[in-house]
């Protein structure tokens, strides 16, 4: 059974043109589609004893045992959490040349049970370089039987080799009906506003309409709303006590607010924060054009060195000083 209903185009295509796939593909797609989950299920398809159509059996020992991620021939490679399972380390933890070694030495072992060998990394943008050249020449040997499926967020971080060698499938944003039914399944309240938030990916979507979640941007948006009643400086001494996890949400929904300020500025739509249309236009039109610009690019900076800022409190006090900035020169003519 599929697991997203999304899936289910894709993964018929692949499986229906399975003797002509290359040897290598990569799998890419904004984060919050499921990619690891399409990968697992194609790879299921591939071992199953019994499939019916381009639907695994689920029940058959090579089912189980790719669902436990424990198949003989079947091997993934993740960063490498041993050592510290933070958010903070999941985020910026690599995949090591040592853990590609062992995956490449994996492929050249016959098969257990006569069928494919499949190697599966994920995220792929994760290799470090030492780890992207050592799987480069796998990618340039394939072996017989053998399917390397890397599955990644941001391909434009994988070596331009690397891309160069695998078959590329892009996995795109679900139609916004589908989404929403599939939100609303879930229990989402408003899947609309979730999946604005989320740029149309619904398990991003998902994770941000928990309700610890959505009141900490409704918290944050208190603030916004009235720009001449904020205290930078308070909020900042309270907002510096963020775990980077929540610093790091907290960044993207100022950056997409800025991004609706600056859309409805110049004549466009609001794309993300919907629920607040009516307040983010008439903020627009007190906001200066040339300071919230300036305003969106330090986000930007920021969000390079989200999870390193060298000092957060000070960081977050010149990005909501200078969000204030942005309706002062207004409100003064």
């Amino acid at each position: 059974m599929v697991e997203y209903p999304w899936h289910t185009a894709v993964l018929q295509n692949l499986w229906r043109g399975r003797e002509r796939l290359s040897h290598a593909l990569l799998l890419h797609g904004a984060p919050g589609l499921g990619k690891a989950a399409l990968a697992r299920e194609f790879v299921q398809l591939l071992c199953c004893a019994s499939t019916t159509g381009s639907v695994a059996c689920g029940v058959c020992d090579a089912c189980r045992w790719i669902q436990a991620e424990n198949h003989p021939d079947v091997h993934w490679v993740v960063p490498d959490e041993s050592e510290d399972s933070s958010d903070a380390h999941r985020a910026s933890s690599s995949i090591s040349v040592g853990q590609i070694r062992v995956a490449s030495e994996f492929l050249q072992r016959p098969s257990h049970y006569g069928g494919w060998r499949i190697l599966v990394v994920f995220p792929a943008e994760n290799m470090n370089l030492a780890a992207a050249n050592a799987l480069l020449k796998t990618l340039e040997e394939p072996l017989d039987n053998s399917l390397l499926l890397l599955v990644s967020h941001q391909i434009a971080r994988l070596p331009a080799t690397v891309r160069s060698r695998c078959q590329q499938i892009h996995l795109d944003l679900p139609d916004a009906a589908l989404a929403e039914d599939w939100l609303r399944a879930q229990g989402v309240a408003s899947p609309a506003i979730s999946l604005a938030l989320a740029g149309g990916a619904p398990l991003r979507a998902q994770e941000l309409a928990a309700p610890e979640v959505e009141q900490a941007r409704q918290e944050l948006l208190t603030n916004l709303l009235v720009p001449e009643k904020m205290s930078p400086l308070l909020l900042a001494a309270q907002y510096a006590r963020m775990s980077p996890e929540n610093w790091l949400r907290w960044l993207t929904w100022l950056q997409q607010w800025v991004h609706d300020l600056l859309s409805l500025r110049i004549g466009g739509l609001i794309r993300y924060h919907v629920d607040c249309s009516d307040v983010a236009a008439a903020l627009a039109v007190r906001s200066d054009l040339p300071v919230l610009w300036q305003l969106q690019q330090r986000l930007l900076q920021a969000r390079q060195a989200a999870l390193h800022p060298l000092n957060l409190q000070l960081v977050l006090e010149e990005i909501l000083l200078a969000y204030c900035a942005v309706f002062l020169k207004r409100n003064k003519q």
